[in-house]
This record gives C-alpha cells, structure tokens and sequence, in this order.
C-alpha cells in the first residue's frame, strides 16, 4: 500500500510539472509577436544622375540572404516587416534600408539611391624579373632595334649617298628632257649627215653602264 501511495504521489508530481511546462510555453508563445512577410522591390540609382545601378546586392541582414538586381536596377524580394536590407555594389557606398514595421501593406516599393565611392589603392609595381640577378643577365644580353635616328643617320652617310647616286637611274624628268632633246636633234639633222654626240653625258652613261654589266659583249 505504502509502494502505490509513492508511486502516486511521483506520478501526480511529474503530471504537475508537465502542465506548468505547457502553460509557460504558451505564455512564451503569446508574447512573441507574430512576424508578417511582405514584398519588398524597388529600383537602385544613382544620387547625382538618378542613372539604374545593375547587378547590385540587396540582401537581409538577419539571414544574409538576397537577390541582385537586374540591368535596369530593379530588384524584388520576401522580408518580414522591420528587416535590414543590405544594398552593396563594387564602386558604391554599403547602405542600408529598415522596412517599417508599422506598414499595412503586403507590398513595399521604394527608389533607393546609392552614392559612387572612390576606392585608392596603393601603387603596385610588377616587374618580369624574379631577382636582379635574372634582371642584369636578360639586360646585358638585350639587342635594343635601331632606332629612326641611328637609321637616317646611317642613310644619310656621304659614302652611301655616293654609292647610291653612281648608280641611281635617271627620273622621269630627266628621261622626258632627254628624249625631247634627241626628237629636237633628229629633226634639225633630217636629210644631214648624223651628228656623233661626244659631249653627250646620257650617252657616255649608257656606255659605261653597258660595259659594266657585259652588254658590248654579248653583242
């Protein structure tokens, strides 16, 4: 009898703490407020020129979860009422937006401006080299091009424009002069005996050129 009484009084005991358990979750529960999601879109743009930021990162803070707005800056995405959106882009400032929890609304639309942000680094220098010591052997063994003045210079030399000019051919100026000269000639000595041209310097030319290249010669 006295086993049953002990058994009875446990059971009552864990029934009792059970209950108070279950009244104070629900007292727990009450008090939490019930969390109502929304739609919340919009479009991000810039602050001086009101120009659309595309591929920008709008996310919730409390759960680091978002979207990323399309080529035109649009975006659109669930929160709770009282969230913090995160908007961020490479370029411009990190701002934030809380979404009133007071708002009837199921849907929530706002035109977010981002400012532009100037990011300085410091100078990087990067150079082929592993060490000076490959430096100084790649610079040792470096055949710069001639440049545009040592190539005047070289054609301009005395002895090359002396080579150039014994065996530069007449222009075309020269060659016209020279053709109406002997039709000149061939018409005042029509009928007459023809005249040798000695003193003709076009002629000793041909000469001497045809001598040079072997052309008496072969003839």
């Amino acid at each position: 009898m006295r086993f049953i009484r002990i058994v009875f009084f446990l059971f009552a005991l864990a029934f009792s703490f059970s209950v108070k358990g279950q009244e104070e979750v629900i007292a727990i529960g009450d008090s939490i407020p019930e969390l109502e999601v929304i739609q919340f879109s919009g479009v991000l743009v810039t602050g001086d020129s009101l120009i659309p930021v595309p591929y920008s990162n709008v996310y919730r803070t409390r759960d680091n979860t978002g979207v990323i707005s399309n080529v035109l800056g649009f975006f659109t995405l669930p929160a709770f009422k009282g969230d913090t959106i995160m908007f961020s882009n490479v370029g411009y400032r990190n701002i934030t937006y809380v979404i009133p929890a007071d708002t009837e609304d199921k849907m929530h639309s706002i035109v977010q401006l981002i400012a532009p942000d100037t990011i300085r680094i410091a100078d990087v220098n990067v150079f082929p080299w592993p060490t000076r010591t490959a430096f100084k052997h790649d610079f040792l063994a470096l055949e710069l091009p001639e440049d545009n003045l040592a190539r005047m210079q070289r054609n301009l030399d005395p002895l090359e424009m002396k080579k150039r000019i014994a065996f530069l051919g007449p222009d075309g100026a020269s060659s016209a002069s020279f053709a109406m000269n002997n039709e000149s000639l061939r018409l005042q000595s029509m009928g007459t005996a023809q005249n040798i041209s000695l003193m003709n310097p076009f002629a000793w030319a041909q000469f001497i050129s045809a001598l040079r290249n072997g052309s008496l010669r072969r003839q």
